[in-house]
């Protein structure tokens, strides 16, 4: 099953969502959510954790959120794993190497549908909840937004490398701007309307990747600390003729021009 058979499944229905709290890279995910549920017709209820709910369909946008730095999500969703009769956490990342994670996938009901949105974190899903009907893989929920507002031919360089627990600790280039921590995961239109400006953007940031390379720019994704860029490049970026990949040997700082 993919994302689009999803919600064609779900075309008309009342759905509730579990919004995953983080930056404005999650915000860019939130953006692209509410826009396929306007085009499916789908009336959407956003839950405020913790405010106990129950109901038929619940739509979890889990990002990064169940992995070894980041997995709050194993305790935000845990009140509503049995007040939903269907439950799918849409497109993340997973790193199963963290115990918390493997034993919250490892215990999911079997009316909970995980997708992942790389082949790594999609192999690891399908080990530790050892039910293919249950683990899909599709692409990342911000390749559906339509970019096309924002699209304009910008100027210069941006350098847009995180500091935080995801980083491969390498100095940072001058003039660094992180700039999905300049908005929320309730900010969906940072991204775009900062990036639009640029001509070229660098980054180890996932939903700074898939921004800029949507809306054409020169697209140069470094990995982060796991799986997930590399994942989300090899997956639904390397056939995009504006993007590059740098491997764990080239220092971002030096490339920095």
């Amino acid at each position: 099953m993919t994302v689009r058979e999803l919600f064609a499944r779900l075309h008309g229905r009342d759905v509730a969502v579990l919004p995953n709290p983080g930056n404005c890279g999650d915000g860019l995910i939130w953006l692209a959510l509410k826009q396929l549920c306007r085009d499916h017709r789908m009336r959407v209820v956003e839950l405020l954790e913790p405010h106990p709910a129950q109901g038929e369909v619940l739509l979890v946008p889990a990002a990064g959120n169940l992995t070894r730095h980041y997995h709050t999500m194993t305790t935000l969703l845990a009140p509503y794993l049995r007040t939903f009769d269907e439950i799918y956490i849409l497109p993340c990342s997973v790193d199963a190497s963290e115990p918390e994670v493997e034993r919250f996938l490892r215990e999911l009901p079997a009316h909970v549908h995980l997708f992942a949105r790389e082949k790594y974190s999609y192999a690891q899903a399908r080990f530790a909840i050892g039910d293919d009907a249950r683990v899909h893989l599709d692409h990342d929920l911000a390749f559906a937004l339509d970019y096309r507002k924002w699209k304009r031919n910008g100027k210069g360089l941006l350098n847009a490398f995180r500091g935080d627990l995801e980083s491969r600790g390498l100095p940072l280039p001058a003039g660094n701007l992180d700039v999905s921590v300049l908005g929320s995961s309730g900010d969906g239109e940072v991204l775009p309307r900062l990036l639009r400006h640029a001509a070229t953007v660098r980054t180890d940031r996932a939903h700074v990747s898939i921004c800029a390379a949507m809306l054409g720019k020169e697209t140069h994704v470094y990995p982060n600390d796991y799986h997930k860029l590399r994942g989300i490049f090899e997956y639904s970026l390397a056939s995009m003729p504006n993007v590059v990949f740098h491997g764990f040997d080239e220092i971002y700082a030096g490339a920095a021009g």
